[in-house]
């Protein structure tokens, strides 16, 4: 999958400010590490920051879903309601999250 450049999950994150841009990859590393404890397939891939935006690829789809509960509990009130995207197939998705200021 690392190869191939293929995921199940992936997360955009908009309109984030600069002093939140580490706190958030470091709660989604974080859970990440969780979920590789309990099954070795739950990965990170790839954290892109895109300017104000940051974009997190993840090898499974309930990965990508559990870090972006773990973002709403932690920032609450600051992330406008996740819109999911689901892929064709059913096991790609897509989560839009935006930072409220």
């Amino acid at each position: 999958m690392w190869a191939r450049h293929q995921w199940e999950g992936e997360i955009h994150i908009s309109n984030l400010p600069a002093p939140k841009i580490e706190e958030i990859k470091r709660a989604a590393l974080s859970t990440a590490d969780q979920a590789y404890r309990k099954d070795p397939m739950d990965r990170i891939f790839d954290i892109k920051r895109l300017g104000k935006d940051l974009v997190i690829y993840t090898s499974e789809n309930q990965l990508a879903m559990r870090i972006m509960r773990k973002l709403e509990r932690s920032f609450k009130k600051h992330f406008s309601k996740p819109e999911i995207h689901h892929g064709k197939e059913g096991d790609a998705f897509l989560i839009k999250m935006k930072w409220l200021e």
